[in-house]
């Protein structure tokens, strides 16, 4: 009777330790994006000081503009605290947060915008009545968290 019980477990952690190492084949030295670009992840990075090292949040060329709403900017956080239309263009390494009245309806449209965040959402609703985001025809956009997985 142990025999029979004892089968199909092993069957299934053999299973289990074969399915771990199909999933593992990829991890060797290196990595395609969908770009068709790739990456040497075994090439070590040496950094002499790591003070020397300067952590900048830019928002480059980035544009947020409205004819009928509200918004901050701050450290690379651009707050939304009205209803109204927005645009956004351009590249920002920070985050646009949506803190509007509860009633208030906020459109974001995308006219090639790449933004990209990693402390956060790049793109966070707090309260609005409604948000709509959309892009505009023919625009490239990309939106990014590169918050690490944990």
């Amino acid at each position: 009777m142990k025999n029979k019980v004892l089968l199909p477990f092993s069957l299934l952690a053999l299973l289990a330790l074969a399915g771990c190492s199909l999933n593992n084949e990829n991890t060797g030295s290196s990595s395609s994006d969908h770009s068709g670009s790739t990456y040497d992840y075994t090439t070590p990075v040496v950094v002499d000081d790591p003070d020397d090292i300067e952590v900048v949040e830019t928002t480059d060329d980035f544009s947020l503009t409205t004819e009928d709403g509200t918004f901050t900017e701050a450290n690379g956080i651009y707050t939304i605290t009205a209803a109204g239309t927005y645009s956004a263009s351009g590249k920002l390494t920070g985050q646009i947060l949506v803190e509007a009245g509860e009633e208030d309806e906020v459109v974001i449209e995308f006219n090639g915008v790449s933004i990209t965040y990693g402390k956060d959402s790049p793109i966070k609703v707090v309260s609005a009545g409604k948000v709509e985001i959309s892009a505009k025809k023919d625009t490239d956009n990309v939106v990014t968290d590169s918050r690490s997985a944990k």
